[in-house]
């Protein structure tokens, strides 16, 4: 059994899309800055909008955890921009993968992400459809994608599958005890 797919692994945004996000959000926080200067209104409204996105594009650049998904053999874990888990998946939960058309720097729609379908269903909670789930162009339903295309969805498809796959090589021979350290005992099979 190949056992290399089964290493942990994160999954970042690239560092050209973080870089680009954080120069676009300064400028715009430079020219409203400079708006306001002269008492516009927008100006005010600009230094807002631009000011937060400054800071999340400060938080996307820095944070190790900022819209990454960790991969290990249980599952994956997606988080948000601050680095909180927003999805826990196990793979024997994954029915189904798919794709959604996220946004992106070039506008909405224009980012293709890998999306899943758990069974039983468990979509998440947010606004977002990439967080609560939903239906993509196609009309499958899905309960979550994945914060960034990261290596496209070609590649992104294999990997998980790879994962998933492993996985139920696992699960198959035999169910894994573990024992409890404080205790002494071993603990039911997961």
């Amino acid at each position: 059994m190949d056992s290399a797919p089964l290493t942990p692994r994160r999954l970042r945004p690239s560092l050209g899309r973080r870089l680009t996000f954080l120069i676009l959000s300064v400028g715009l926080l430079a020219l409203s800055v400079t708006a306001l200067a002269y008492g516009s209104i927008f100006g005010l409204l600009g230094v807002l909008l631009a000011g937060f996105a400054t800071v999340n594009g400060a938080i996307r650049m820095w944070a190790p955890r900022s819209y990454a998904t960790d991969l290990d053999e249980e599952g994956f874990t997606t988080f948000d921009y601050r680095g909180r888990p927003v999805h826990q998946v196990r793979w024997a939960e994954v029915a189904h993968l798919t794709i959604f058309n996220g946004n992106g720097l070039r506008g909405p729609g224009t980012a293709i992400h890998l999306a899943w379908r758990c069974e039983p269903r468990r979509p998440g909670k947010g606004r977002q459809p990439g967080v609560r789930g939903g239906r993509n162009s196609v009309g499958e339903e899905f309960d979550g994608a994945l914060p960034d295309p990261y290596l496209g969805i070609e590649p992104m498809l294999e990997l998980f599958k790879s994962y998933a796959d492993a996985s139920d090589r696992a699960r198959a021979a035999g169910p894994r005890m573990e024992s409890d350290p404080r205790q002494g005992t071993e603990l039911e099979p997961f």
